[in-house]
């Protein structure tokens, strides 16, 4: 996923282990894994949109296009 978007200055894909990062994991009521939160661009962490579609990598770069207006 993170290769898709390489090289858009405005999509920052990161991969985060809950099980190594318990604080973040609460913080950003990780409860389940996968987990996968979009945070837009300048937003703070309590604006984070939960991401509840399907699990492919096409439906993840739709996705992010959707929200970063990118087209991937």
């Amino acid at each position: 996923m993170a290769k898709a978007f390489a090289g858009e200055d405005n999509v920052v894909v990161a991969a985060v282990d809950a099980t190594v990062a318990a604080a973040s994991a609460a913080r950003f009521d990780v409860k389940g894994y996968p987990t996968i939160k979009f945070f837009p661009k300048g937003s703070s962490s309590k604006e984070a949109q939960e991401y509840e579609g399907g699990r492919s990598l096409d439906d993840f770069v739709q996705f992010l296009n959707s929200r970063a207006g990118t087209h991937r």
